[in-house]
């Protein structure tokens, strides 16, 4: 029975200037259980990671530090507050992190700032990671210099921002090492990567110490950093149990903190009980490595009993797992799963949190392997299983039809998807839209007359890369960004969100990604050190080279990171790299630069500048993709799982490059003929079902990501063919020519 208790998480949200106090003072059984009201429930909140804030050995340790009759010094350190205590716990601490050396100061907030007020005479320019824990970003302002923020663990922002400095810039980049309030760790040789020989990174690990790496050595050792760039500063209040705060890094940079920063300088010295409790809390670890890896090992089993979900922030690396509702009924739902579950629900507002709160769940050490299965169970409660007809993660209409038909049949009938999904596309290229069209399109005729089509269906945007988002994840992309990804430009899809693909996998269906995938990619897998960092070749940057990467290595963060078995294609046709992808890896090596004589049928190449495979065609990249499109369909024939097929197509979209069956086949131009081009490959692909017994069990949808592009005012003058049809506006466009598309159904 799910306990007769009732806890108040509406709270207003914490802003610097509220009040907010979160929940009711909690009673404490011990590290993992806590009681409220007649209720001892299971406590996996809170940062007690380790379980020394409960351990007798250590409030032992704290209590003899006050045994000579005095709890501080009463003074600054730097005046009359010195005493061998801090000492000691310093020389502690840097043994036990394997750094140079360490210096105390009162709490754990004050860490960065006092790193960055002794660094500000070292530095030129601030770079800050846009979702840093308050205390980091303070931290900046102190650096008395404008501040430049890049997005959350983006070292390819970070790069394309440190790019514009000058050549004798020694930047400070500040960021959280582990993320406390959704778990995660920053992508720190990356960053680091990006530094110049003068440069410095500040990592905040108020999470990571005593939680990751080795030993509990925080980040930096996780990925085995030793740099006398790197300060990182710590929290003592957290997994130690005790109180305070610490900033470690090289012998003459903590001489300089203690020498230069007010907020050490200005301090009165913390209580000793603090370096007391810290020495204990270290020997215990020493002695003890098992309960650090204990933690690590829970937090491991954890993620692998959790599904993935648009609602669930979860990394195997460490402790803290984060459930983000959608909305209030989501949130009172998860809240009863929990409790249900006898876990007390850790619902909170926090600073650089979601608005509306979210669900903090944290793993101690103390936590038996039954209990994390318990807190896994709960979780997977109120998210699976995700039934295609409740999942809110595709086009309405799309969801709707699959929905229907996988609730009515057994899995091994759920219908193949074949999503085809033109690039800027007009509403009135498509002759079953518009009467009057020049463009012969007789294989979508035949989609609308045998299926059903749709005359009011949006795109979510009036440019690609949004409403591919949206189309993939049902997610409204204006909630997180807009705009398309660049030249070499990073995942717009996190990992936690949950994709098209990655659903129907869950109910047992192969997929495929064949064509234009244009939601970015992790560069920095593939990027040279010493070449130029990635970054997207925006107007007035100079073109990445190709002996800048890697060729040989695999790139991560696309389709096949999101739930797509299978990919081929080029990525972006008219972005570098000009070259063929196959998985993730690009199979075509680009060792020259883009180099362009003649000229298009229509408009502009709009091809932009960077590393090119030899020989590149931009007239074969549409036949190919079909081509491989249908290969890969001929090859689910005799196989017994449903699948897939996400085929987004690089036409009509510029460069116009049809291919010589169709030049001067339409009365609309070069573009009428690519147009034309795109349905005869349509065509193609629907044949590919019939020929392989797929047609009566498979759905397919016809779309595109917005309307024609801006070329058509011309061509419309010069061939009265409106790829609008009868609507104002075109690609890019806030009027429905700009986003209203066609859509059909078979």
């Amino acid at each position: 029975m799910v306990p007769e208790l009732i806890i108040n998480t509406n709270r207003s949200r914490m802003t610097r200037s509220s009040n907010a106090q979160g929940h009711p003072p909690l009673t404490f059984v011990d590290t993992s259980h806590v009681r409220v009201g007649s209720n001892t429930l299971l406590y996996f909140a809170g940062s007690n990671y380790l379980g020394l804030g409960h351990d007798p050995r250590v409030l032992e340790a704290m209590r003899r530090a006050t045994a000579t009759g005095m709890s501080q010094p009463g003074a600054s350190r730097t005046t009359t507050g010195a005493h061998s205590s801090y000492d000691l716990a310093e020389s502690s601490l840097a043994a036990f992190f394997r750094q140079p050396a360490a210096v105390l100061v009162p709490c754990g907030y004050l860490a960065p700032w006092a790193a960055v007020q002794a660094l500000r005479p070292l530095i030129t320019h601030v770079f800050l990671d846009y979702q840093a824990h308050a205390c980091v970003s303070d931290a900046a302002v102190l650096a008395r210099m404008p501040i430049v923020t890049f997005r959350n663990g983006d070292a390819a922002d970070l790069a394309k921002r440190l790019r514009a400095l000058p050549s004798n810039a020694r930047p400070l980049v500040l960021t959280d090492g582990t993320y406390g309030t959704r778990g995660g760790i920053a992508p720190l040789p990356d960053y680091l990567a990006l530094l110049p020989k003068r440069g410095w990174l500040l990592v905040d690990d108020a999470h990571g110490a005593g939680t990751v790496g080795p030993v509990g050595r925080g980040a930096v050792a996780h990925f085995g950093l030793r740099d006398k760039r790197i300060v990182q500063t710590i929290s003592l209040a957290k997994a130690f149990g005790v109180g305070g705060g610490a900033v470690l890094g090289t012998l003459s940079f903590i001489e300089a903190v203690k020498r230069e920063a007010a907020a050490f300088i200005g301090s009165t010295s913390m209580p000793l009980v603090v370096p007391g409790g810290v020495m204990a809390s270290l020997k215990i670890l020493t002695a003890e490595p098992d309960r650090i890896l204990r933690l690590q090992e829970s937090a491991r089993k954890l993620h692998s009993l959790l599904p993935t979900h648009a609602e669930l922030s979860n990394d195997p690396r460490t402790p803290v797992t984060a459930l983000l509702p959608a909305n209030a009924r989501r949130k009172a739902t998860m809240q009863r799963a929990l409790l249900k579950a006898g876990i007390f629900p850790s619902f909170i507002h926090y600073l650089r949190g979601p608005a509306d709160g979210f669900f903090r769940l944290a793993i101690s050490s103390a936590h038996t392997s039954a209990e994390v299965e318990t807190l896994a169970g709960a979780i997977r409660s109120v998210l699976s299983p995700r039934t295609l007809s409740k999942a809110k993660l595709v086009v309405g209409l799309l969801l709707t039809i699959v929905g229907l038909i996988t609730q009515q049949a057994p899995a091994a009938t759920h219908p193949n998807i074949v999503i085809l999904y033109a690039d800027d596309m007009g509403y009135g290229d498509l002759g079953a839209n518009n009467p009057a069209s020049k463009i012969p399109t007789p294989n979508l005729d035949r989609l609308a007359a045998e299926g059903m089509r749709f005359t009011d269906a949006h795109s979510s945007s009036g440019v690609c890369t949004p409403s591919r988002y949206a189309l993939l994840t049902g997610r409204f992309h204006w909630r997180k960004f807009h705009g398309i990804v660049n030249s070499f430009g990073p995942p717009v899809l996190d990992p936690t969100e949950l994709t098209l693909a990655e659903m129907l996998k869950e109910h047992g269906y192969r997929t495929a990604c064949i064509g234009k995938w244009h939601l970015g990619w992790n560069w920095s897998d593939i990027y040279k050190p010493g070449g130029l960092p990635p970054a997207s070749n925006e107007k007035g940057q100079a073109p990445l080279k190709a002996e800048a990467f890697d060729w040989s290595k695999p790139v991560s963060g696309g389709p096949l990171s999101h739930g797509f078995d299978y990919y081929f294609g080029d990525d972006i046709p008219n972005f570098p790299p000009y070259a063929w992808f196959e998985n993730d890896r690009v199979i075509t090596t680009p060792s020259e630069s883009l180099t362009i004589k003649q000229n298009t049928l229509e408009g502009n190449w709009e091809a932009r500048p960077g590393p090119m495979t030899p020989g590149w065609d931009f007239y074969a990249v549409g036949p190919r993709i079909t081509e491989k499109a249908v290969e890969w369909i001929g090859r689910q024939r005799g196989v017994t799982k449903p699948f897939l097929l996400y085929a987004p197509f690089n036409s009509p979209h510029a460069p116009i490059v049809p291919v010589n069956a169709f030049k001067g086949k339409t009365e609309a131009g070069g573009y009428g003929d690519f147009m034309m081009q795109t349905d005869a490959e349509v065509g193609r692909i629907l044949r590919a079902l019939d020929d392989n017994g797929f047609r009566d069990n498979t759905l397919v949808v016809f779309s595109a990501d917005n309307g024609a592009e801006q070329y058509a005012y011309n061509r419309l003058r010069k061939t009265k063919h409106r790829s609008s049809g009868v609507l104002r506006g075109l690609k890019r466009d806030l009027y429905e020519g700009g986003h209203r598309v066609p859509f059909l159904v078979l």
